[in-house]
């Protein structure tokens, strides 16, 4: 949103209309792995934030997550390249996830599981097949859900995204 803006203000001030600022920002396309939607099946949507995490991200991507419908899952794996302060970060968007009262929250990592026990609502996986499993049994508890995953580069989070893609069982 900020960089939509930024581009917005900019063209404005090089003489760029109001309307032709409106139709360059209505062709603007989502990004797989960046907040990217991905309708599973009626009442399941996957939102695909798998590119990268950092706090921030992370704590705007919870935000996202709790203004969805029905049961809210935050599936997220590490952030990496936090040196010293990686445990209180990862901590801190637990705590974000409770605060915003999501439902659900599947961590797998070494450095996520502080996000999920945080959260007061997660549950933390020693890989991402049994991950993906217990995730697949939580869409077929729920009549309506929203997933979000995320989580850095080097937690390769796409691959459960493919998985719930591929496997059909959604």
């Amino acid at each position: 949103m900020a960089n939509a803006l930024a581009a917005a203000a900019l063209s404005m001030s090089v003489g760029a209309t109001l309307d032709a600022i409106k139709a360059g920002l209505a062709n603007l396309k989502a990004v797989p792995g960046r907040l990217f939607p991905i309708q599973l099946a009626e009442n399941q949507l996957l939102l695909d934030d798998s590119y990268n995490a950092n706090v921030g991200s992370m704590t705007a991507a919870v935000q996202v997550l709790a203004e969805m419908p029905g049961y809210r899952v935050l599936v997220v794996g590490d952030m990496a390249e936090l040196g010293a302060e990686s445990e209180a970060c990862h901590v801190q968007v637990g705590e974000a996830a409770k605060a915003a009262g999501i439902d659900r929250v599947l961590s797998v990592g070494k450095q996520s599981h502080a996000i999920s026990t945080a959260s007061g609502v997660g549950e933390h996986f020693a890989d991402k097949t049994a991950l993906i499993a217990r995730l697949k049994s939580l869409i077929a508890e729920q009549q309506v859900i929203t997933i979000l995953v995320k989580g850095s580069r080097s937690a390769a989070m796409e691959e459960v995204v493919r998985a719930l893609q591929e496997n059909g069982t959604c």
